[in-house]
């Protein structure tokens, strides 16, 4: 399945209750530790990610952390930003009446995030969900009642919390405001009035606006727009726009989505992906359900990382084993903790960059170039290696991401595919081009990171790699050796990709 390569991103949910802290450490302009600080923790989709300044995150809750070790290993391991996922709510903290706080929960997770480097997202401040307590107040006591939550809570966790959702889901489909208890009260005030509170009690904490359905331009995502443009004009302390993206395997208009965060982008805000989850249409899944998830992932991250407002991307869950959406299977890791098809899709994306437009193929031994021989444009035509001509289109290829972690390699000139001959799974094998066909696993190439700006390329079907040893131009490439994970890759095996301008 192919899929495409520019574009951006952010996210929230419509399930959902958002974001709370981060640990003690002073942090930059990014959603939870510094791109640095993320490398140095540790291996997963956090160190990938903060190699593009990117923090990457999950969702928790305090049962999962404290009862389930492959929980807390899997999150510690794959993300360095967390959110609770009910524990930092109204309804949750104070229940009962306005002048009782319940923190067991809320304290657990705070302090469990410090403890094991996870920067905090803080979820929510405000939100319509109220407890039946606040419905049954005179509308002349909410502002009290508003102001006391966001202030009792964020100053206690002043200094811990990367983020705020200071507000959540203040609209309707249409774009007009939601009747919560809190506009009954105060009309569409209340939202500047939880803005400024928010900013009084935790000054150095990111303030974020928080919503679902809002990726595409829509009336609902205009209404933001519109909100925001007025809160920046009004003064009022914003920080950031979240976008829930709860999608399903359908995926969206991924242009729409690009435009959406570029004029979003363009008021000066920080972006996050705050709550992404893509729900299947079966199950358990299908192979094929599962592999239109990873394709919508994979649209999804690709885009957030072409658009430098995006400070973070987070899921809403680490396991299907606990999500909302208990029959739509929605995350990267399945309810046994084995990563799916999205897990291997996000992985990919964050490794290669993405390989828009074309590039040469220079081989780290011989410093010469992957080409078409005679500049074929005909089936069959063999693959050799040559002197470097960056202008010379045969010598030219593009990569057509097809899923997992694999790319069709498309030669610019004949606009054919780089194939295994006749398929062949045998130690020195040769290449050629053929007619692309995304069903044929020899035209299917895995790129791994080698470091220092080298590759190597994996056939899917043999699972060997390509390899080009010293010879004259027009010396053949061949496919050798298995890639081992262990061992390490010799120079005939990498590749530097050179885009060509």
């Amino acid at each position: 399945m192919s899929r495409p390569l520019p574009l951006l991103v952010t996210l929230c949910l419509a399930a959902c209750g958002g974001p709370e802290g981060l640990p003690d450490t002073a942090f930059p302009d990014t959603v939870g530790v510094s791109p640095a600080e993320a490398v140095a923790v540790g291996g997963g989709l956090k160190t990938l990610a903060a190699t593009h300044g990117i923090t990457f995150g999950g969702v928790a809750k305090r049962s999962a952390i404290d009862n389930d070790a492959a929980f807390r290993t899997t999150l510690t391991r794959e993300f360095n930003l967390v959110t609770p996922e009910n524990e930092l709510k109204m309804k949750f903290i104070q229940p009962n009446r306005k002048d009782e706080f319940l923190w067991g929960d809320a304290d657990a997770l705070v302090n469990y995030a410090r403890s094991n480097g996870l920067a905090l997202h803080g979820h929510t401040l405000v939100w319509y969900k109220v407890p039946t307590w606040v419905e049954s107040t005179a509308l002349s006591e909410r502002e009290a009642v508003m102001k006391n939550f966001i202030t009792t809570v964020a100053t206690r966790y002043k200094g811990k919390v990367w983020a705020w959702d200071v507000v959540n889901e203040v609209f309707n489909d249409d774009g007009s405001y939601r009747n919560s208890v809190w506009y009954q009260a105060m009309g569409t005030g209340f939202i500047d009035k939880a803005f400024w509170t928010a900013r009084t009690a935790d000054p150095a904490a990111k303030l974020v606006y928080n919503d679902y359905g809002i990726e595409t331009i829509n009336a609902k995502s205009n209404a933001v727009y519109a909100m925001i443009q007025g809160l920046i004009a009004k003064g009022v302390p914003f920080d950031g726009l979240a976008f829930q993206m709860h999608i399903k395997q359908k995926g969206i208009d991924y242009q729409s989505f690009a435009d959406n965060m570029r004029r979003f982008a363009a008021l000066g805000i920080q972006l996050y992906v705050s709550e992404m989850d893509v729900a299947t249409n079966s199950h358990p899944a299908t192979p094929a359900d599962l592999t239109a998830q990873a394709d919508v992932y994979w649209n999804i991250l690709d885009r957030v990382l072409q658009q430098p407002a995006v400070k973070a991307f987070q899921l809403w869950g680490v396991t299907d084993k606990y999500t909302w959406l208990p029959e739509n299977d929605p995350l990267i890791f399945d309810a046994a903790y084995n990563a799916k098809p999205a897990y291997a899709a996000l992985e990919h994306r964050l490794q290669t960059g993405g390989f828009s437009g074309r590039y040469t193929l220079v081989n780290k031994r011989t410093g010469k170039a992957l080409h078409v021989a005679g500049s074929a444009q005909t089936n069959a035509a063999a693959v050799v290696q040559y002197e470097l001509h960056e202008d010379w289109a045969a010598q030219q290829w593009s990569f057509n991401y097809v899923g997992g972690r694999s790319y069709q390699v498309l030669n610019h000139h004949s606009a054919l595919a780089l194939k295994v001959k006749d398929g062949s799974t045998l130690e020195g094998a040769l290449l050629e081009q053929y007619t692309p066909d995304v069903s044929m696993d020899s035209e299917q190439w895995e790129l791994i990171s080698a470091g220092n700006g080298y590759h190597a390329l994996r056939n899917k079907r043999s699972q060997r790699l390509l390899v080009a040893f010293p010879g004259d131009n027009n010396t053949p490439v061949h496919q050798y050796s298995p890639y081992v994970p262990t061992a390490e890759f010799t120079d005939s095996q990498l590749w530097t990709l050179r885009r060509v301008p």
